[in-house]
């Protein structure tokens, strides 16, 4: 009979860890259902106060780039909170939005331009696998990246995005949710010769 109190006892102590385990899975639940409620398909520039809590609510568009935004709760802009910044990227991308400063050109290229023509499309950004796969996230059917050089700028990998052709509007979309990330450098039209 001593025993099996022990026994009860014990089977009590667990019964409250493990209560207390549930309770801290719940919180962490409840954290991540208010990210959850973000990435509905609007872009637009969130200026709530969402308190001081150190949660990451999801990613926003800042007017300039795709940042990632913390706090207590997502409202009153839920809906301007996305899950990764790629999603924020090419919605707000597809919005319309646009950081042209870094879309540039190089060598004989004036600008890089929706509708002008580019004997290459290269992306500028630091060197690595992550961003190799960011690359090919963005540009699915076209990403090359290889070496470091012109016309990137100091240790930043060179990625080819596109080949010779017009900038038409899908890969000018394109490069637009590139330039809302700030991983990209720059993103250059290329053209070598005439």
């Amino acid at each position: 009979t001593t025993e099996t109190t022990e026994t009860t006892e014990t089977t009590e102590t667990t019964e409250t860890t493990e209560t207390t385990e549930t309770t801290e899975t719940t919180e962490t639940t409840e954290t991540t259902e208010t990210t959850d409620t973000g990435g509905d398909g609007v872009c637009g520039i969130p200026d709530g106060d969402y308190g001081d809590c150190d949660a990451v609510l999801g990613w926003v568009f800042n007017g300039e780039v795709c940042t990632v935004l913390s706090g207590c709760d997502c409202e009153p802009d839920c809906d301007l909170f996305f899950q990764d910044h790629v999603d924020c990227a090419q919605v707000c991308a597809d919005a319309g939005e646009c950081n042209e400063d870094k879309l540039i050109g190089a060598a004989l290229a004036d600008d890089l331009t929706l509708g002008g023509f580019c004997d290459e499309v290269d992306a500028c950004l630091p060197a690595g696998e992550w961003y190799a796969d960011l690359v090919a996230a963005l540009f699915p059917d076209m990403a090359l990246c290889e070496g470091m050089g012109f016309p990137c700028e100091g240790n930043q990998q060179i990625c080819t995005v596109s080949w010779a052709g017009e900038v038409a509007e899908p890969l000018w979309t394109q490069l637009c949710a590139a330039s809302l990330l700030s991983d990209f450098d720059a993103i250059a039209c290329v053209i070598w010769g005439p």
